[in-house]
């Protein structure tokens, strides 16, 4: 790419075919690019060296005169990674080669002479200062990215570094498209990423960690992009999801990027900074790619029977308001991965009851359950996120759910009114499901003690219909006047499929 207005050495022509076909398939002109024909021979591995200094090189070490022709051209573009740095300037060999980049920008390739080239980095409202300087070796026949990552100040191994990452888009074979995943996050762990066709895995890049990229060669097709903390067996919690098209086949790059945290974006950066995954299609020239983030959806209850009515926040923004105990929200869609929650007093929204992560899976309903007690009780506030199975139970049958939610009851049985066992044995905390033949049925709780004789802890009436789908949440408390409210035990019934 010649950005307009910059003076540039023209590249010369290259004598080979094969040459033009691997350029033309860069998406780089044979007859302009980025910096001035070498005398140099073609170098085997790209390499940078981290020596900041104040002023440009001029001219790269045996640099000839710009007419001279030479077969030795490669492919140069910059990603623009770093998630505190500003709008930067590259240089090649003391020429401006692309100008005020922002963050996340990814460019087109440029053909670039072969040999050893100096690069170096620029604020764009500065370009004295100088942020990164440092050698690329570039082979002819080449593509490379240089992809700037880390974070300006830093002093440890996740500072500003470029990293040169050399590009395959040789033909990944019929039926077939090729990935790399590069990890620029700089907050975040390292990485499980699988790659999910209808739910099942086709491929993972296994313990990615930050400034390593990976790559896998996969079947033509539609995939979820599922990005997970790194475990020994690749089932960590679900950072972030995103649907993305691999169909038409090609050579793509995946830069995971930003900020993991909310609270690791410094106060002095402006802009969207939060993780994020950028793809960009490499061959035929860098063409930017959806990636869309992959969707959940989720309600909440308030079954906190000492907890006032509370404001819920996910990813900083309000999303219930004044949601009083006993309630059950609708459903809402939510961006699937570890999702910042905050619950607040709808009367106090400086304060916090719960802050933290609730992973979200794509396609997976929820219920984030509100249980516990706010405050010194003994059984701590805190939301619990339910797996919710609404798919259809059939015609004739029905599916229910009970979620014990009251914290001073035992674990609890309940029986039909023809004697039969429906749930065993749950405990506070929990949910279970079961499917019953749609009907009437009067629901008797009893302790767990096997017996089920006595008075019932409770009964509950369920019109349960055929192809429907309950869950029962039992909350508050068992014995009100010796708790820290008089909150009294109730059964909150809901149908869930509509």
């Amino acid at each position: 790419m010649i950005l307009p207005g910059v003076v540039t050495h023209s590249v010369c022509m290259p004598r080979d075919t094969t040459r033009r076909r691997l350029l033309g398939t860069l998406g780089v002109g044979v007859t302009a690019g980025l910096a001035g024909c070498g005398s140099g021979g073609e170098t085997a591995t790209p390499s940078t060296t981290d020596t900041p200094t104040d002023t440009a090189t001029d001219t790269a070490a045996g640099e000839t005169d710009a007419t001279t022709q030479t077969d030795a051209v490669g492919a140069v573009r910059v990603a623009h990674l770093s998630p505190n740095a500003p709008s930067v300037t590259v240089f090649l060999d003391g020429t401006v080669v692309f100008e005020d980049l922002s963050y996340g920008t990814v460019t087109d390739y440029g053909g670039v002479a072969a040999g050893e080239r100096t690069v170096r980095i620029a604020p764009a409202s500065d370009t004295e200062e100088t942020v990164f300087e440092g050698s690329v070796s570039v082979a002819g026949d080449t593509g490379y990215t240089i992809a700037a990552t880390g974070e300006l100040g830093a002093d440890d191994d996740r500072s500003f570094t470029p990293q040169v990452l050399t590009d395959d888009v040789t033909d990944p074979g019929d039926n077939n498209a090729r990935l790399r995943l590069l990890h620029a996050s700089p907050d975040a762990p390292a990485v499980d990423v699988r790659l999910l066709a209808d739910d099942e895995p086709v491929a993972t890049f296994d313990g990615v960690a930050f400034g390593q990229a990976s790559t896998a060669t996969v079947p033509l097709g539609e995939y979820t992009v599922e990005i997970r903390g790194d475990t020994p067996d690749d089932d960590g919690d679900v950072i972030a999801a995103y649907d993305l098209d691999l169909a038409n086949g090609g050579t793509y790059s995946a830069f995971a990027v930003g900020y993991l945290s909310p609270e690791s974006v410094p106060d002095d950066v402006s802009g969207e900074r939060g993780f994020d995954l950028r793809v960009t299609r490499d061959d035929g020239g860098t063409q930017q790619v959806e990636a869309v983030p992959a969707q959940a959806a989720f309600r909440v209850a308030h079954l906190s029977p000492n907890a006032p009515s509370v404001d819920v926040l996910t990813d900083e923004m309000l999303t219930l308001s004044d949601l009083a105990f006993g309630d059950v929200s609708e459903y809402r869609p939510a961006g699937s991965g570890g999702r910042p929650v905050e619950i607040r007093p709808a009367d106090d929204p400086q304060t916090n009851v719960f802050a933290g992560r609730i992973p979200f899976e794509s396609g997976v309903n929820y219920t984030v359950a509100a249980v516990g007690e706010v405050g010194d009780g003994d059984f701590p506030f805190e939301p619990v996120a339910l797996r919710d199975d609404n798919d259809p139970p059939g015609a004739e049958t029905a599916r229910v759910r009970l979620v014990h939610a009251v914290p001073d009851a035992p674990a609890v049985e309940v029986v039909a009114g023809d004697g039969s066992v429906v749930f065993d044995g749950l405990a506070y905390g929990n949910g279970a499901y079961t499917e019953l033949p749609a009907g009437e049925y009067s629901l008797s709780v009893y302790s767990d003690t096997g017996d089920n004789e006595g008075e019932p802890i409770t009964t509950v009436d369920v019109a349960a219909e055929g192809n429907a789908v309950y869950t029962l949440f039992a909350a508050g408390y068992l014995t009100a006047d010796d708790e820290p409210a008089d909150t009294a035990l109730r059964v909150v019934s809901v149908r869930d499929d509509t």
